[in-house]
């Protein structure tokens, strides 16, 4: 399961990530303080809901970052953030090139980059970067599958996706099926209480 993204994770995004218990992880000086978090979340889900590895896969700049939970679950082993697969190739790789490791990253799921929609095969292709946050053998499955349609609903009625959904331009893709048509994907449309379906003018006198 992956969530793949045109930022381009950095060495000091792979760092700064790493550290629990951190109350700047989110917002990193930002000001705002719907992003001010402990950070904790996210890493908790990849610690303990995957019995794979679960990994920040980012390149930028022509440099290479991953970094990551690998482990047994449920041990301290697995919940210390370690690059992966080793320091040596996923701590700041220089000289590398983004459409390779790509490339290799989105044939697990059997695609490759001409199957990304149109306006994110762009934008990387423009920022030469791209991050991708994976998880492998997720666990709490029923009978081993995934119901896409169903994860996509529980999503898009998450409060902590709200924001992201209205501002960005969100895709799905589940076994090289392009979820909701290819369209970007869009919150439930919140019906008018039966007779407040027009604003309601009121005048105010000078």
């Amino acid at each position: 399961m992956g969530l793949l993204d045109v930022g381009g994770a950095t060495l000091e995004d792979v760092t700064r990530w790493s550290k629990w218990q951190d109350p700047e992880a989110s917002a990193r000086g930002s000001g705002l303080p719907e992003e001010e978090t402990q950070g904790n979340g996210a890493k908790a889900y990849m610690f303990k809901m995957f019995r794979g590895p679960a990994m920040i896969l980012g390149v930028r700049e022509n440099r290479k970052n991953c970094k990551g939970f690998e482990g047994p679950p449920g041990t301290v082993e697995r919940g210390t953030p370690g690059f992966l697969p080793d320091a040596a190739s996923g701590r700041d790789l220089q000289f590398v090139s983004w459409e390779p490791i790509l490339a290799v990253a989105l044939n697990t799921y059997g695609l490759d980059v001409e199957n990304l929609p149109d306006v994110v095969r762009q934008a990387i292709c423009d920022r030469a970067a791209f991050t991708l946050v994976e998880g492998v053998d997720p666990t709490g499955l029923y009978k081993g599958r995934i119901g896409a349609d169903d994860l996509i609903q529980k999503l898009l009625r998450h409060d902590q996706a709200t924001l992201a959904v209205e501002q960005l331009q969100v895709y799905a893709i589940h076994n090289r099926r392009a979820i909701n048509g290819g369209k970007p994907l869009q919150l439930e449309v919140i019906l008018p209480y039966p007779g407040f379906e027009e604003p309601i003018i009121h005048p105010i006198p000078d």
